[in-house]
């Protein structure tokens, strides 16, 4: 679907049009994937498959024409009032003109009118692009961080999140935008998944995406679980691990669930984890429900590591390696 949206004018007096192209809309795949080709080879996959059509997902391409030519883009990519921000990029003759800005100022009243509950989004810290988001409402999820979230309500993830209910799926598209709210929560471990490099309040738009293609070859068992707000409360992957490029001894597996959903967690675990097999799960130290997940399964503690890393907030973290044989 394509929707005329306005008309505005940029800093030399042109004017350009803004339009959104709604995914599927296979007829502008060739030509969209063209103007972003400056991405990389994993975000041109997600753009194709975007507008070809993917299940579960709102995918809206908010683009500047100067005449018939695409000029500047941002995306959201929505499931349940919940959003990735990105692709933001407009053309180099056109820059210094307000382009991402006149689309921002579309774009957010846009999210807003149809409900949207809060948008994620990663750019580089004190950039003009953050000052941008800034300005329209984005706070950075910790100081000095470029990781970026606009929320509706301040009970929004109480609501969300904390909601009840409970169903398992195997990672599928419609988990992309839901993976934000739960691993940019305040509360919760901070080693997340160290296979994937997911971290508390850390970023997960490339990572997912990686995860979700490697699924889909039958490189890793990965599955998730929603509760009956539509929000994704829980995450469970195993794989080999990819440090040491297939020669490990050990499979790792990745787990974490919102807090107080230990339930999510068995969940999730119980869909991926081989009845066989070798497998280790690095977890905070003091992780006291999933270490008891884990324990459940098998797994025991078999070493630690003392302060192997900082969390955001500059305090040292000990990890807990479990293992089951």
């Amino acid at each position: 679907m394509i929707q005329r949206l306005q008309t505005v004018s940029l800093k030399d007096g042109r004017d350009v049009e803004i339009k959104v192209i709604t995914g599927p809309e296979p007829d502008w795949t060739d030509r969209i994937a063209a103007f972003l080709g400056h991405k990389g080879e994993i975000w041109i996959w997600q753009i194709r498959a975007s507008l070809d059509g993917v299940e579960g997902v709102e995918c809206r391409y908010y683009i500047a024409f100067d005449g018939e030519k695409p000029v500047g883009n941002i995306c959201t990519f929505e499931r349940g009032g919940v959003g990735i921000l990105g692709h933001v990029f407009t053309s180099p003759d056109c820059r210094r003109m307000g382009i991402a800005r006149l689309l921002m100022d579309a774009v957010c009243p846009d999210f807003i009118q149809r409900g949207g509950k809060a948008l994620y989004l990663g750019t580089g810290y004190d950039s003009p692009a953050y000052h941008i988001y800034r300005k329209r409402g984005f706070r950075s999820l910790y100081p000095g961080s470029g990781e970026m979230e606009w929320i509706a309500r301040t009970d929004y993830q109480d609501d969300f999140l904390g909601a009840p209910g409970l169903e398992v799926h195997p990672l599928a598209w419609r988990h992309w935008p839901l993976i934000a709210p739960l691993v940019c929560a305040p509360e919760g471990d901070f080693i997340l998944s160290l296979n994937n490099g997911i971290f508390r309040r850390g970023t997960t738009e490339g990572v997912f995406l990686n995860l979700l293609r490697d699924n889909m070859r039958g490189r890793n068992a990965t599955s998730a679980a929603v509760n009956d707000a539509g929000a994704m409360i829980a995450f469970a992957s195993v794989a080999p691990w990819k440090a040491l490029s297939g020669r490990a001894a050990w499979t790792m597996l990745d787990l974490f669930f919102y807090p107080g959903r230990s339930d999510a967690g068995r969940a999730v675990l119980q869909a991926v984890l081989p009845r066989d097999g070798r497998i280790q799960a690095w977890i905070d130290a003091p992780s006291g429900e999933r270490r008891e997940v884990l324990r459940e399964a098998g797994f025991r503690e078999a070493n630690r590591i003392n302060a192997i890393m900082q969390d955001f907030n500059g305090n040292t973290l000990d990890c807990a390696i479990m293992e089951r044989d």
